[in-house]
This record gives C-alpha cells, structure tokens and sequence, in this order.
C-alpha cells in the first residue's frame, strides 16, 4: 500500500543518516587513533 511505501522511504531516509553518523564517527575514531599512534611513536623514541 501507500502508507508502507511512505513508511519504508521514511526507514531509508533514516538509514542514511545512521549511516553518515556511523561513517562520521568512524573517521573521527580513526583520526584519534592515528593521533595516538603517532604520539605514542614520539614518546618512545624520545624515551629510547
């Protein structure tokens, strides 16, 4: 019917904005373990 179409466009619309969020905060995660990683590399080489 019409309403389950308007319904499911509305779940996919959803998905996407999940799935930018999940993308989003995957990179930021990344970013910050990359940033971690390089820190902790300067630390130890300053330490050896």
């Amino acid at each position: 019917t019409i309403r389950e179409l308007e319904e499911r466009d509305m779940s996919l619309v959803e998905m996407e904005h999940c799935d930018l969020y999940v993308v989003e905060s995957n990179l930021k995660k990344e970013a910050y373990e990359v940033m971690c990683i390089d820190f902790m590399k300067t630390f130890s080489n300053i330490h050896t």
